[in-house]
Formats: structure tokens, sequence, C-alpha cells
């Protein structure tokens, strides 16, 4: 899309100019030391084309060079359906009333500016109202390109981009470098029959036929030229498709297509020029960027209509096929019982939680964890003071390794030590690694819970006893092992965790691994860490060895749901040589406390939790008892 706020690019021309003014008075007042000025890159232009092009823009505007940049293309088969991602509201759509149009030809696009009441958009999965401010567009000088974003492989003719402001900002020019400033409505065009309500824009471009030249319009319902389907469109994060590139843009590109007439459509290709009156004319065309990485990034669907699945490639039928799938169902059984064998392990039927204690005897020990922490029955300890953590802010001579080992993403630290002492706990422990576990949806994911309530995610960090000297001798310790426990809440965008994140796409499958650019691990802790719950229990995963002292922090750590979608989708349980399966819900059930206690390290940790039959209680008598009060009045 182009840059919002295109008719800001006369700003930006009128200040570089006063500016270039300024500067060649000054050579001249030197008679002596003026040589030549390049006007011809005023404004820092660029362009589609040549040495000022797609290819060349990021030299001049670094954010064009980002990881979130847009277009992108749209793999249906890879998308992901989010419910959240509900029907749009779309307040003054259909109304002309104070609204005025203004169309431009700016030497990029077509482009009709928004004037007076704006359109507002709301509801589709947005957490804010967005304002209407403009809309333009990008097409081809043929019918095989032309569009911006790509949908499975193919490019339309046309795409319009309706460009919208967050509500939180006054204008474009305010939100365009703003974190979700803005907010992008992308259409396809396909060539169909004649469109009348586009008529009213098209029959005007001979008033705008070269650069600069600009025009009032009557005003058209904007709804009248979009689609009669938007229930089924796709979601990404990006950024603006012309320079500075702000990587600020929620997109929304529909899957309804806009019908246009040859015609129409060849009118946009020769009637438009990029030039001035006083230049050769040059057509209008192919102003359209190249596909951009998707890199670590999610594409989400409103609904399972925009999930479209790869056609399977056609085989011929023949008699054997029963006996093939007959094979099939013994090569199955027979690499079940190969993992069986094997002691391999898993979160899936056949070798998951309930049969970990038939390989690994452990595994059904009266001491194992997770648990359930009742706040209510935690027993205060005076003796748990607060934690020194050393290294914990440090990055020098420290390697953070990141791998996918089938069950979870892992962070291996090695090279200078990092350690945590205190927290009624005599010992010093080494930090051996940290990893996660989260569920497919948000209610359920962490391993522990609080009151029966479970979080979307957890992570531990894993520490061994410096008595020991490897984390392989001290896992059957008594006291071996401590493991800090972080449960996740949704919330914002936390970009303590992007150097994680933003490495999935490389640990991928099961085995991947990549080096981390080290960043300080206390980061990613809450700012609370005083007030915690301690047990004694064991490892979550086989083979369950009861050898951890276990502390599990009341602050949360918040986390967006978008962050937490990469980890439920991004990373994949499998090698990359076979069917891609999610890593999701790798948490094992809560475990029986037995004789075990939870000790808690602040009074405000040890709390009963507020049912609803409690709040209602007092209002149910309050209601009986004006019950009480009309019958009485009404009989007597």
């Amino acid at each position: 899309m182009c840059s919002p706020g295109m008719h800001l690019s006369a700003l930006f021309y009128s200040r570089s100019t006063l500016f270039m003014v300024f500067a060649v008075a000054v050579l001249l007042a030197r008679a002596d030391s003026f040589v030549h000025v390049d006007f011809h890159r005023h404004g820092n232009d660029w362009s589609y084309g040549g040495e000022h092009g797609p290819t060349h823009w990021h030299a001049v505007f670094p954010t064009c060079g980002g990881e979130n940049q847009s277009p992108i293309h749209i793999e249906t088969h890879k998308v992901f359906v989010n419910h959240k991602l509900t029907a749009f509201e779309m307040e003054g759509y259909d109304q002309i009333q104070n609204l005025n149009m203004s169309l431009k030809n700016n030497g990029h696009t077509v482009q009709v500016d928004l004037l007076g009441v704006q359109p507002r958009l709301r509801g589709g999965g947005l957490s804010r109202d967005y304002q209407a401010a403009q809309f333009h567009f990008h097409w081809g000088a043929t019918d095989d390109r032309g569009s911006e974003h790509a949908l499975d492989n193919k490019h339309y003719p046309m795409e319009m981009h309706i460009v919208h402001h967050s509500s939180h900002y006054s204008g474009l020019s305010d939100a365009m470098d703003k974190a979700e400033g803005l907010k992008v409505l992308g259409f396809f065009f396909e060539i169909g029959e004649e469109n009348e309500q586009f008529e009213k824009i098209i029959s005007h471009f001979k008033e705008i036929a070269h650069k600069d030249d600009h025009v009032e319009i009557e005003a058209i319902p904007l709804r009248s030229l979009l689609p009669s389907d938007l229930s089924t469109y796709y979601r990404y994060q990006g950024s603006l498709t012309t320079p500075p590139c702000y990587e600020s843009v929620i997109w929304t590109v529909f899957q309804e297509t806009i019908q246009i007439s040859k015609r129409q459509l060849d009118i946009f290709r020769h009637e438009v020029k990029q030039n001035l009156p006083t230049e050769p004319d040059i057509d209008l065309t192919d102003d359209f960027r190249p596909i951009q990485p998707l890199n670590s990034r999610n594409i989400y669907t409103s609904n399972i209509n925009g999930r479209i699945q790869q056609e399977p490639v056609s085989r011929p039928q023949n008699s054997a096929k029963v006996l093939t799938v007959s094979i099939s169902y013994m090569i199955s059984l027979l690499m079940f019982a190969l993992i069986r064998l094997c002691n391999e392990w898993g979160y899936e039927p056949g070798i998951g939680p309930s049969t970990w204690h038939t390989d690994y005897p452990q595994c059904g020990g009266s001491s194992q964890s997770p648990i359930s922490v009742d706040t209510a029955a935690a027993v205060l300890d005076s003796n748990l003071t607060t934690f020194t953590f050393n290294g914990y802010n440090n990055i020098n001579n420290v390697r953070m390794s990141m791998k996918n080992n089938g069950h979870t993403v892992q962070i291996d630290l090695t090279g200078k030590l990092m350690t945590i002492s205190g927290g009624g706990v005599k010992d010093t422990y080494r930090t051996k690694q940290f990893h996660f576990h989260w569920g497919s949806e948000d209610r359920r994911g962490s391993e522990h819970d609080i009151n029966d309530k479970h979080f979307p995610m957890e992570m531990h960090v894993v520490h061994y006893n410096s008595k020991y000297n490897t984390f392989d001798e001290a896992v059957n310790q008594t006291n071996g092992l401590h493991v800090l426990a972080f449960l996740f809440e949704v919330g914002e965008v936390n970009h303590h965790f992007d150097e994680i994140i933003h490495h999935f796409y490389q640990i991928a499958h099961k085995a991947d691994h990549v080096d981390l650019t080290t960043f300080p691990l206390a980061e990613l802790f809450p700012e609370d860490l005083k007030v915690y719950y301690r047990y004694h229990g064991s490892l979550t995963t086989p083979p369950c060895s009861e050898s951890v002292i276990w502390t599990i922090f009341k602050e949360t750590i918040k986390i967006s749901e978008d962050q937490l979608m990469k980890f439920r989708h991004n990373v994949h349980r499998n090698y990359a040589n076979e069917t891609d399966r999610d890593i999701s819900n790798d948490f094992r059930p809560t475990q029986p406390l037995n004789h075990r206690f939870v000790y808690a390290s602040d009074p405000s940790a040890i709390y009963k939790p507020i049912s609803a039959s409690r709040v209602n209680k007092p209002l149910s008598i309050f209601v009986l008892g004006i019950s009480v009060l009309i019958f009485f009045n009404c009989r007597f």
C-alpha cells in the first residue's frame, strides 16, 4: 500500500525545497564554492523501477529492510483459523453526509482522500477504533500482475487499499510510526462486468492525468465499492508497502474479489501518468512492491472458509487399495511398538503422561509434579526470603542456544555461570536451561494451577545444585535441582520475548537448533519476585526424578495472544521430513499433593478464592428482603 498520507508528500517536498533553496542561497553567497546541487532526489525520492526501485529502498529508508514487511504471499493451506476475527462494524461506510472526496495523482498511484466526517472501523478482532483517511490502488500493465499481495501463488490485476489510522491519534502522520497505529483493508480485483460505482471515480481520470493533478469528486458511499461478502478475510502484522515502510500496520486482506471491466482497468493503465505535465508522458503502471518474506509471522483467517487445503496428488485407483490400507495400518502398529520399545514418551495418546510410569517407575511416585496450589491451605514460612540472582543481567560470555526437542522449546545456557541463592535454600544453584509448556487455547497450558485456575503458558528455569559437577549428577540427588516457575497471562506484546519468538522459523522441526543473540535473562521475569510458593516435587517429564525444589512466583508474565499463537503453531513435534504436528498441550496433568505442604513467602500469597456463590449471597438476601417487603405492602 502507499504510504498513508501521500498528501503529506507535498509537505515533505516543500520542506526539502525550502532547505535546498536556503542551501543554494548560502552557497551562492560564496560564488567560488558553488559547484552542483542534485535536486533529483528531493525528499528522498523513490520509485518502482531503476536505481530508486524497491530493491534499493532500504538504503535510504532502513525500515524497508525490516523483518515484518509487506506485502506477503498468503498460502491458504498454512493459515490458522482465529475465531476472534469477527465481523467488522463499519460506521459511516454507507453514508456521504459531511464527507468530501479529493481525487489526485501523486506520481505513484491514484489516491482518494476522505475529508470531513471520516468513516470508522471497529470489530474484526481489533482492540480499538480506526478512522478511514484515504484509499488508493496498485495495478499492473497486464492481467497476470498488479496486486501487491498474492493468494496461493496468484496475483490479481489490481488491488485497492483503504487506509485507516487509530482513533488514538490525530491523523495518519501521527499514527504511521506507532505500533498498530494503522489498519489497512486490502481488496483484490478480477476482470468481469462494468462496475458502475468505480466508474464514478474513473470518469475523472482525465482531470488527474499528470502528477500533482487533483480534483474534488462527488462523494460515494465507501461500502458501495466493496464486495458483498466481507466475512472471510486474512489477518497479519506488517508494514506500509512504500517508503518509509513503517511496521505499524494491521493488515486485513479479503477473500472475495471486486469485479471491474477490462475497459475500466485499461483506463488505469493508460489515462494516468507518473510525470508532470511538462515532461514526456510515462504510464503510471506496475506500481506494486514485490512479495516480502513472511519470516516468523503467522497469517490468520476469520473462518474455515479461508483455509483451503492443497489439492491432493491424484493417484490411479486399483484393486490394491484395501491391501495398501492394511499395510499402512500394520506399519503404524509396528512404529508404535518401536516407539514403546525405545522408551519414547510424549503428550499424545499411547505415549502420554498416563503411560509414563510403565517405562519410568518414578513417574508413579508419591512426590510428583506439577500440583494444584490451594492458596488458602498454604503455610506462611518466614524463612522464604528474597533470592539473590547472580549474572542474570549479564550477556558477556554467555551463550544461548535454542532447540526444538520434539516436546518443547528449550534454551540452553552455557559459558559464564548464572546462579541463584537465598530464597530459603542454603545451597547455591547454577542455571542450566529454561523451557516452556503451553496449551492450544488460553484456558489451559500451564502445568501448575492456582486454585484450579490454569494459565495459557508456564516457563521453567532449571538449576542444579553447585555441589555437583553436572546436571546429570545432580538430577537424582535430594534437592539436586531447583526450578523457578513463571505463569503467563494474555496481555500486551512482550518485546522481551522477541529474540526467542523471531527465531521459531529456524527451529520449526524436531532436532532443529539455533544460537540466539544473548539477552539478560532477568528481562523475562516479572517485577515482583518476593512473593512465591514453595514445595518439594519432581521433574514434570520422564524420568520424573523426585529431586526438585519448586518455586512458583505469584506475579504473572504478560504476553500477547499473537505471541502465544506463534508458540502454538510455529514449532512442530515432528522431524522436517514428516507431516507437521504442532507442539501444543505439552503439559502434564496435576499430581496428588499427598503428604506434602505448600509454603508461601508472604501473607499476600495466602488467601481464599472468592466464589460466585459467596459474592451473590448478600445480593440474594437483599433481593429476598425487598420481595418480602413488597409482598406485605401489597397484602396490607
